[in-house]
């Protein structure tokens, strides 16, 4: 599964605080890489995978249509995501193939703020079978965990049957997608072994798709990694695991990373199970690996998860910037809820942004005032505190002014910063040692360093403009490795007012 999926099913559980400034807007026209499935009756969901199919200007109206004989259908769209890992910069976005279509060849256009893309063929089916399943996984889950069904043919009708050894079924709600269904498993599963299958009334009679297994189990069980999140890195760098859940882990004392190359295997701990870092290991020959993992709980040790190939570089890797956000100076939030206000608490910028909730928030909705000294005015966003603990007291994840993932933009996007702002780089350093990190400002010809900090998870990277810094257009933001020289120049263009 890529990461490109699975920040998919990420994104329809997440409460964000979305931020009012301007970003960045690509002048490139869409284009349509592929329909996904290739062949689909009519009522089926498919993604279009594609570049520059979003915008952040939402007055923008985007829409999908399939061409058929000289005939224009306009197809319903479900939303739109990037992934963020991929070095193509692909996005998608997902609709329905719609009535009117017969059996046979069509066109898909895709069209945003009027502009209009590629066109790109696929077959139209009147088959009126079941999802066809191709495979599930994790295998073994804790209960509780979700589980994703991989496939095609899905109309967001079908529900998911599951059922246990003595022939009892469980009741999941199941979240379908254009190639997968994800559901979550009750939280009280017995341990054991379990089938599912899909049910369907497609074509008016019952229908299932075929039967595929999982286990539950309450004591250690493998973490299934996500392949496009660990990225590539030359023996004794540290990289980023990406897992597929946090259940696994919830429990577990340990974490163990097996690869193999050539009929030998070399092994690593995972050294801080908050981190969820990985160092290749020093003696690993370069190319392809296979990786697994385990959990250990005492001396209770799971099975190996399922293995995952993994590039081993020759040269060590620079830093792959995920994305940039742009930041006032500190300064403290202040919250307000039914009409009153219930306090304020510092930003906090040494990584990801976050700030403290109040002991007095209530339950529902509620604003934070983020003032802006130098543009004169303040932004205020509503919240739903349900992602945050009861009772505030939490930590509560921002997001920023300004938010552009990267390398995705072929043209390096031009952002306005003011004099004194904080510019945050998220990344993979693949270093455990960020001292050996320094940030500089390249402007008309010269460079000025600029004083750099780093949050706790080192993947991000804080660096603040001088406060006395005359306004400059075209200035690029670089980052150093001082140990061995590698440097990578941030895909941005920063005018500083």
């Amino acid at each position: 599964m890529t990461a490109f999926r699975f920040l998919r099913l990420l994104l329809f559980g997440l409460a964000v605080f979305v931020a009012a400034a301007p970003g960045q807007s690509s002048a490139d026209p869409p284009q349509i890489i592929r329909p996904v499935p290739a062949r689909a009756a009519v009522g089926i969901l498919v993604d279009l995978e594609g570049r520059h199919l979003m915008s952040d200007d939402d007055s923008l109206d985007y829409f999908v249509f399939f061409e058929q004989d000289g005939v224009e259908f306009r197809a319903e769209t479900y939303g739109a995501g990037t992934a963020t890992s991929d070095p193509d910069g692909r996005q998608y976005v997902s609709t329905r193939v719609p009535a009117g279509l017969r059996a046979g060849a069509c066109r898909i256009v895709f069209e945003i703020g009027g502009v209009r893309s590629n066109a790109v063929a696929m077959e139209i089916t009147d088959e009126n079978a079941p999802p066809a399943v191709t495979g599930l996984w994790p295998s073994w889950i804790a209960p509780g965990e979700r589980v994703t069904v991989e496939g095609t043919g899905f109309d967001g009708g079908e529900k998911v049957e599951v059922t246990d050894s003595a022939g009892r079924v469980w009741p999941v709600v199941s979240i379908p997608r254009a190639d997968s269904a994800s559901f979550n498993t009750p939280a009280d599963l017995p341990d054991g072994a379990y089938s599912m299958k899909i049910l369907t009334t497609r074509g008016g009679r019952p229908q299932t798709s075929a039967v595929l297994g999982f286990n539950v189990s309450r004591g250690p069980v493998p973490p299934y990694l996500i392949a496009d999140w660990c990225r590539p890195a030359a023996p004794g760098q540290s990289v980023r695991l990406g897992f597929y859940s946090p259940k696994p882990l919830e429990r577990a004392t340990a974490v163990e990373i097996s690869f193999r190359r050539d009929g030998r295997e070399y092994r690593t701990f995972v050294a801080d199970l908050r981190e969820l870092r990985m160092t290749i290991p020093p003696a690993l020959p370069p190319g392809p690996v296979e990786i697994r993992s385990r959990t250990r709980r005492g001396r209770l040790v799971s099975r190996w998860s399922e293995p995952i190939v993994y590039e081993v570089t020759a040269r060590p890797s620079g830093p792959f910037v995920y994305h940039l956000e742009v930041w006032p100076p500190p300064f403290r939030a202040v919250f307000r809820q039914k009409g009153r206000m219930l306090g304020s608490a510092p930003v906090i910028l040494d990584g990801e942004p976050r700030v403290r909730l109040p002991g007095n928030l209530e339950p529902g909705p509620f604003t934070i005032e983020r003032p802006r000294p130098q543009a004169g005015q303040s932004v205020r966003d509503k919240l739903n505190p349900t992602c945050c603990p009861a009772g505030g007291n939490g930590f509560l994840s921002l997001v920023p002014m300004a938010d552009w993932f990267f390398p995705a933009a072929k043209k390096p996007p031009v952002v306005e910063a003011f004099a004194g702002d904080i510019v945050l780089v998220n990344a993979e350093f693949f270093t455990e040692k960020l001292s050996d990190l320094r940030a500089t400002m390249s402007c008309g010809g010269r460079k000025l360093n600029l004083k750099t900090s780093f949050g706790a998870s080192k993947e991000w990277l804080s660096a603040r403009i001088p406060r006395t810094f005359p306004p400059q257009t075209g200035c690029r933001l670089i980052v150093a490795n001082v140990r061995d020289g590698r440097e990578i120049e941030i895909p941005v263009v920063l005018n500083i007012k």
